[in-house]
């Protein structure tokens, strides 16, 4: 009888054990597996803070570019103000011959026969009969009506407006540049901000 309960104790200790070193496999296997886990979950956090930060810095960069480059486009306006005003002063000043050949040339290319020209109040001496006649002359060879001129004067910074019917051609010097000046601003906005290719 003591020789069956000492085997069963012998057999006892031997299953604890072999309980205890399979238990002991059992936790280093978990704990090498949660180490493991415990490092990929440390890594992608990294990757995902890295990939924050990095996306923060672009952000942050983008900003500043689209920043410099209203800067520059604010700049460039300035600049292009100050040239338009000073060129369309000169243009203003011109001595009145120079004008008058300025103005015939634009209602020849602007005029589509018919129209009345409104003229501005300081240049109204510019349209004599000579100046009206000679233009009617080549308005006519071109097949389209005369031109005849306003009673009404305006006060345009030079130039003068093209009237038919409900319809104002305003061909005075002060729109043309703005028209031009737009448009040129316009062209420095495309090239700095169109295919961000201009940084």
């Amino acid at each position: 009888m003591q020789a069956i309960i000492e085997k069963i104790l012998s057999d006892a200790r031997e299953e604890a054990k072999a309980i205890k070193v399979e238990a002991q496999r059992e936790k280093k296997k978990i704990l090498a597996e949660a180490r493991r886990e415990a490092q990929r979950l440390k890594e992608e956090l990294i990757r995902e803070g890295k990939n924050k930060a990095e996306q923060i810095v672009e952000g942050l960069i983008r900003e500043k570019k689209i920043e410099l480059k209203k800067k520059r486009l604010k700049f460039k306006r300035q600049k292009l103000e100050k040239v338009f005003e000073a060129a369309l002063e000169r243009l203003l000043g011109l001595p009145e011959k120079e004008k008058k050949k300025v103005i015939y040339s634009m209602i020849l290319r602007l005029a589509q026969g018919g129209e009345e020209v409104v003229v501005a109040q300081d240049e109204s001496q510019i349209y004599d009969s000579v100046f009206l006649e000679q233009l009617n002359q080549e308005i006519k060879k071109s097949g389209k009506e005369p031109l005849k001129l306003s009673q009404e004067v305006r006060d345009l910074k030079g130039g003068f407006i093209l009237k038919k019917e409900n319809l104002e051609i305003n061909a005075s010097f002060e729109v043309l540049f703005k028209y031009l000046f737009e448009k040129e601003i316009q062209n420095i906005a495309k090239v700095l901000f169109g295919d961000g290719k201009s940084e």
